[in-house]
């Protein structure tokens, strides 16, 4: 069940009759592989993703999609571009299966807006690491840095790389793309010659990371989740 009312009278057995059903029942096990092919995940291997997909499978039952009502209001994402795009591949598949399974009865449209909000936020969860680049010439400054940003980003967002001016090759630092380079401000003019900040995002930061460098980074790394996700999207 979906609701706190319910949630504790539902026993471990009632659990795993319902997964039997949605997820090995043919025609809905069918629809599952479409949106597994579609947006290239494994639905069973993401418990997230299993949550939805059962919660919408429910609304099936006795062929009511189309007058079970959608308690759900989506006045943030009426207009949104991204989630426009996912609602529409979402109603590309449901609608191929519809017709694959002969089904009756349509699926209201606020179901399929629920379940593309739902699936957008999960998405966005597995977009590639956003790269973060540490210059500088002490090897303190770098591990003092490295170890704020681990306990402040999951190891799923970033991926940290150090570089110790005048240890490591130059060429490294050439070849950076889309990539955030934290680098101390006493450094910072050195760095901004090499022009690094045409194809990256550069951050002028104190060694303990203020709130102030935190900020700037934390939007860095949005920035870049976002233009992964939306790029993954339009590729589909």
């Amino acid at each position: 069940t979906n609701s706190c009312v319910f949630a504790d009278k539902w026993t471990v057995e009632d659990i795993q009759f319902i997964r039997e059903i949605v997820f090995h029942k043919n025609n809905f096990a069918n629809l599952l592989e479409k949106f597994e092919k579609k947006f290239s995940i494994k639905i069973q291997e993401n418990h997230a993703m299993q949550c939805a997909f059962i919660y919408f499978a429910k609304k099936f039952l006795l062929g009511l999609q189309c007058i079970i009502p959608d308690k759900h209001f989506y006045l943030d994402s009426k207009k949104n571009h991204t989630t426009l795009k996912i609602v529409q591949y979402v109603t590309e598949i449901l609608d191929i299966w519809q017709q694959e399974q002969s089904l009756q009865y349509p699926i209201d449209d606020n179901h399929i807006r629920c379940l593309s909000i739902q699936l957008e936020a999960i998405l966005r969860q597995f977009v590639k690491q956003v790269d973060i680049i540490i210059i500088s010439d002490l090897t303190v400054e770098l591990e003092i840095m490295q170890l704020t940003l681990a306990r402040t980003f999951s190891s799923q967002q970033i991926r940290i790389t150090q570089f110790l001016l005048n240890a490591n090759k130059m060429d490294f630092l050439y070849q950076l793309q889309n990539c955030i380079i934290l680098v101390n401000h006493r450094l910072s003019s050195f760095i901004n010659q090499l022009s690094l900040f045409k194809q990256n995002i550069v951050v002028s930061v104190t060694v303990e990371l203020n709130a102030y460098d935190m900020k700037a980074i934390q939007n860095a790394v949005v920035y870049y989740r976002e233009k992964y996700f939306l790029e993954n999207i339009e590729t589909l």
